[in-house]
């Protein structure tokens, strides 16, 4: 695990201020992570230095990882910069009501809709075969296998320990405003406008 230092005159306030832009393409922006954060690479790491706390998470892709299209749409990412690295942001939670341990290797990395939007999100887009039950999504193990198995070889994890409870959501919603992930529709000032996120909207219901 790394911990992660930005500027350290980098403070939330001024986190919508610190953005560059890619050389080679103008439109995706670069954030360097807030400090505070940690990098999990869980082909070295594996799960076990999770913290067993409450806080805020983002899936970030590794360099060869890709999302299927969806009717001809592709995803669009924001970019965050670890020690000189541009990695594509996938995803942002919380973990509020249970570890950020609990929440990621209990629930994202078995990948079971039915406790995770991002699994949830992952069935649609790959058009797993699920059913709906009260409103919360049924899958088969075998796909819930594959979903955690295709998140641990081609993501790594950002984390945050967050122990004040009221100021989980705010920190949530604040990186998802900085990045717009592709697979975040709470909170996702592109929900309306973004042609990939309106269709795992779409997908998902």
């Amino acid at each position: 695990i790394t911990y992660l230092d930005s500027d350290p005159y980098l403070t939330p306030e001024t986190l919508y201020d610190y953005i560059s832009r890619d050389e080679e393409n103008s439109h995706t922006p670069i954030s360097v992570i807030l400090k505070g954060y940690k990098f999990v690479d869980f082909e070295t790491d594996g799960t076990d230095e999770i913290a067993m706390s409450t806080g805020v998470y983002i899936w970030i892709l590794k360099d060869k990882a890709e999302l299927p299209s969806i009717e001809g749409f592709s995803p669009q990412f924001s970019l965050v910069e670890i020690d000189g690295h541009k990695y594509r942001v996938l995803y942002v939670g919380q973990a509020k009501k249970e570890s950020l341990y609990d929440r990621v290797a209990k629930n994202h990395l078995k990948g079971n809709p039915r406790h995770s939007t991002l699994c949830w999100s992952f069935a649609a887009i790959m058009g797993m075969p699920y059913t709906l039950n009260n409103g919360l999504p049924k899958l088969d193990n075998n796909y819930c296998q594959q979903i955690g198995k295709w998140l641990r070889e081609n993501c790594h994890l950002l984390y945050k320990v967050v122990k004040n409870i009221n100021s989980i959501d705010d920190e949530e919603v604040k990186q998802i405003l900085a990045f717009t992930p592709p697979i975040n529709l709470n909170h996702n000032p592109l929900k309306k406008s973004d042609p990939f996120i309106q269709r795992v909207s779409k997908y998902r219901h």
